[in-house]
């Protein structure tokens, strides 16, 4: 008999089903005597004639009736109207726990703290006698005070309950069970084993499906489970679940001992006790980083958007020895431990901040290789999952911040500031930032602060997109070279970042700014990539080593003496990034390493991908232009400052032509008499000259409002340029005939590169035109057809100096395309030449060689990231804040 709305049972008005099971329909009804809401528990009249079925539900009514916990039920009346039986219950709102686990995982401050609440009230059950017997995610109900314990219908009284009702001391004679021998009851996969096994059930096979509700709690999946009863029960009864840390690798090792003993096939070998557990769980609460490398929470799987890729996590806690929970006083106050990268897939400490971790330490986030030689992209691994997940359309990532809630990530890719959700969809473009990469990102409450190529300045998006803004940039004025890692302080006015001088970032600054005022203070000199604590510390890095110092974020100044707090952290020189990240409970994560080098191979690549060394020595090269009679290479030297240099390939002799701030780019005029290049020493990019022998003085051939780099030179001496609008941030095409003012050789809606042929009758033009980007032909100064010659995107075009080719790259990889001057824009379809490491910039030699920069494959990679926890109580020893 199913009750409709508006019906009654004594003086409970029906108002609508809650749900069914086996031992009768609940409703939600209202208490019309007390005028609240109620829920009604009643066995169908079918039922009542059934003795067995009709004694479980009497047995539930006096066990309910016994209990008077705040995590149990409350009954508050029994009845029987019209052949029905009904008990009136609390009315309980909020979730049950089997819903929430289709979710996934809770995290791990919910687990303790429903776990303490779910082990007490078993424990006021068991001490009035009552067995609960069907405990299961069903049967518990998270609410805003707490999880609740429900259903006591297959409650078993102990034969001590009548003693403990009367208050005897003897042990009465014991009834006959109203379940018949050899009887399962009970929700398969929480039974204990010797429930399948007919056997009798006491206090401690509770605990053994208390132990499976935590693991499935902590984890998302459950302890035993299978495809059919009988390996379900197979499972239960001889096999053990995979560790905890299998799902969750920064659980605590004194939780998984704690759900370990819960489960023992043993009955004696289990915690005897409900208030032993209750006991344990809240010292691993309230000890906290004490005891748990990192306190974790994972959210729903990425699979529905992301691409598997290497395990990142597994065996997080190998290193990590389990210790007893008898003698808290024995588990260490910190504990080191490694992260190990998959074989032959390591981690790659980019020139940027390489990693970041969720503020509920869930999940990190990281830059990787798609494959072996594979191109960088944006990996994230959950504590969770078994799996590394590359983020969709994450090429070349430059930093990666979480948001506040850990629910989205931040990052940079091929000229766009990017987020993606952790709960499903596709990265979002929240604005351009194509001035190369970032240098610093940090999602504060509703905006996302970043560096934006280097010289760019502190920029601030909306967190949901938008336009975005410059808070501030260097003032050359004030021998500023650059502005970079802002973050913003807890005030939200103020911006603690970095200033780079020029020359080592040893010597760079530690400042803050006011966004309201403009104000800049000096807080400590010698460091970068400073990071605020809430503990008030300022931990920044210096000479591969993090130091602390005591930091009033009220006053904003530094109280005290730097400390060296970790030695052999991986540091670099040209960016001044230091491979750490410290989440806000206290647990550090570095990479380890030391001051970074940047030395690289410069080589001669054939058609086939075949590499050959130009000369011995490495350095750290980039932007490699061959001159015209191919004697001699002009490129970027890329240490703390970036200088022009120019390489005798006969002598491997160097001489250095550029003495600025950061000069990169170089491009060797079409006589191999001079060289221009991009510097910043004016606050801008702007495009510089001198004799190609380092004779005579430079000159200054830009002065525009906009930062403007040099793209080519065609034989008549034009230049060609790409400037970057004032107000649109896109960069578009300009022209620089000799003798003459820049002049826009068009201002598209979009970002532009061009390319002079080399008779200058022609120009590639690489564009995001079409969303992402491709590579165009067209004649100059035309105007004529523009033919598309990539098909699947691509970038970084040159010309084979006869002409006859286009090539292009595509990530790792590069294409030639035929292409024939005689006819009008004629194209051939693109082959893929080869694929490998190397630098995305490149020039043409006349013999058909390319002139390549060759990463060495373990170059700014690491096999393993450390984990420190409990690092933040450390840190407060060693440096004082007060």
């Amino acid at each position: 008999m199913t009750l409709s709305s508006g019906q009654r049972l004594g003086p409970h008005e029906i108002l609508l089903p809650l749900g069914a099971g086996g031992m009768g329909e609940v409703y939600q009804a209202r208490d019309t005597r007390l005028d609240r809401n109620v829920a009604i528990k009643v066995l169908p009249a079918e039922f009542s004639a059934n003795a067995s079925l009709k004694a479980r539900f009497e047995r539930e009514a006096r066990a309910i009736s016994a209990l008077n916990h705040p995590n149990i039920c409350t009954l508050h009346d029994v009845g029987h109207e019209n052949g029905l039986d009904y008990l009136v219950m609390e009315y309980i709102e909020g979730e049950a726990l089997v819903d929430r686990l289709r979710k996934g995982p809770l995290p791990l401050e919910q687990v303790l703290r429903y776990g303490v609440q779910i082990a007490s009230a078993l424990d006021a059950a068991h001490r009035q006698g009552i067995i609960h017997r069907d405990l299961k995610p069903g049967n518990v109900m998270l609410t805003k005070a707490g999880a609740k314990l429900l259903d006591f219908g297959l409650a078993k009284e102990s034969p001590y309950r009548s003693a403990l009702i009367s208050g005897g001391t003897e042990m009465p004679t014991q009834q006959k069970a109203l379940t018949a021998e050899g009887t399962m009851i009970g929700t398969f996969q929480y039974m204990a084993p010797e429930q399948l096994e007919g056997g009798d059930a006491d206090a401690r096979t509770d605990i053994f499906a208390l132990g499976t509700l935590l693991y499935e709690m902590t984890t998302g999946v459950r302890a035993f489970d299978g495809r059919t009863r009988t390996s379900i029960i197979a499972a239960i009864v001889s096999s053990q679940p995979a560790p905890i840390s299998t799902f969750q690798p920064m659980t605590p090792p004194a939780l998984e001992h704690v759900v370990r003993r819960c489960m023992a096939k043993d009955p004696d070998d289990r915690w005897q006790s409900a208030a032993d557990i209750a006991s344990q769980l809240q010292w691993i609460s309230e000890a906290g980083s004490q005891v748990a490398p990192v306190a974790v929470r994972r959210r729903r799987t990425l699979n529905r958007y992301l691409l598997p890729a290497a395990a990142l996590l597994a065996g997080l806690l190998a290193a990590t020895a389990f210790w007893s929970l008898r003698d808290p006083s024995s588990v260490p106050a910190i504990s080191h431990f490694d992260i190990a990268a998959p074989a032959g897939k390591p981690f790659v400490l980019t020139a940027r901040r390489a990693f970041a971790v969720s503020p509920d330490e869930s999940t990190i986030a990281y830059t990787g290789r798609t494959g072996q030689g594979g191109t960088l992209a944006l990996f994230i691994r959950r504590s969770g999952g078994f799996d590394t997940v590359e983020i969709e359309g994450s090429s070349t990532p430059g930093d990666v911040a979480f948001s506040p809630d850990g629910r989205w990530i931040a990052f940079h890719s091929r000229g766009k500031v990017k987020k993606v959700s952790l709960d499903g969809g596709k990265p979002i473009d929240l604005c351009d930032a194509s001035s190369g990469s970032t240098s610093g990102m940090h999602w504060a409450g509703e905006r996302i602060l970043f560096n934006m190529g280097f010289v760019h300045g502190i920029w601030s998006v909306p967190a949901a997109g938008g336009e975005k803004t410059l808070l501030f940039a260097h003032d050359p004025s004030k021998k500023e070279g650059a502005v970079l890692y802002p973050q913003l302080l807890p005030d939200g006015k103020h911006v603690l970042h970095t200033i780079w001088r020029g020359g080592s970032f040893d010597d760079a600054d530690i400042a803050v700014r006011s966004l309201e005022s403009g104000e800049q203070k000096i807080v400590m000199r010698g460091g970068s990539d400073a990071r605020y604590f809430p503990s008030g510390h300022l931990i920044y890095g210096r000479a591969g080593a993090l130091l602390a110092v005591p930091f009033d974020v009220s006053r904003l100044e530094v109280k005290g003496a730097p400390v060296l707090v970790l030695d052999d952290v991986a540091t670099g020189t040209t960016n001044g990034e230091a491979h750490f990240a410290l989440s806000e409970r206290g647990t550090l994560l570095y990479a380890a390493g030391g001051v970074v080098s940047e030395d690289r191979d410069l080589v001669w690549v054939d058609r086939e991908g075949n590499a050959t060394p130009v000369v011995p020595t490495r350095r750290p090269y980039n932007n490699p232009r061959l001159s015209p009679d191919g004697q001699m290479i002009a490129t970027t030297i890329e240490t703390s400052n970036y200088d022009i240099w120019v390489l005798d390939v006969d002598r491997d002799a160097m001489n250095r032509i550029s003495f600025g701030a950061d000069d990169a780019e170089p491009l060797w005029s079409p006589d191999g008499r001079r060289i221009a290049w991009t510097s910043s020493r004016t606050g801008h990019q702007q495009v510089f000259i001198r004799d190609a022998d380092g004779s005579g003085v430079e000159q200054q051939l830009t002065n525009e409002p906009g930062s403007t780099y040099m793209t080519s030179w065609a034989p008549d001496g034009t230049i060609s340029l790409r400037r970057r609008h004032p107000q649109t941030s896109r960069m578009n095409s300009w022209l620089l005939s000799p003798d003459q003012k820049p002049r826009p050789f068009r201002e598209p809606d979009f970002n532009e590169i061009m390319i002079f042929s080399p008779d200058g009758n022609w120009i590639i033009l690489s564009s995001d035109e079409s969303g992402r980007g491709e590579v165009y032909v067209t004649a100059y100064p035309g105007p004529g057809p523009k033919v598309k010659v990539s098909t699947d995107g691509g970038g970084y075009a040159r010309w084979s100096r006869d002409g006859s080719e286009i090539f292009y790259r595509q990530g790792d990889k590069l294409f030639a395309v035929p292409f024939d001057p005689s006819r009008t824009v004629s194209v051939g379809r693109p082959t893929l030449l080869f694929e490998g490491a190397f630098g995305e910039d490149y020039d043409v030699a006349p013999d058909g060689r390319f002139l390549m920069v060759r990463f060495d494959p373990n170059h700014r990679t690491v096999t393993n990231l450390r984990v420190v926890s409990g690092w933040s109580d450390e840190l407060r020893r060693r440096v004082p804040a007060n």
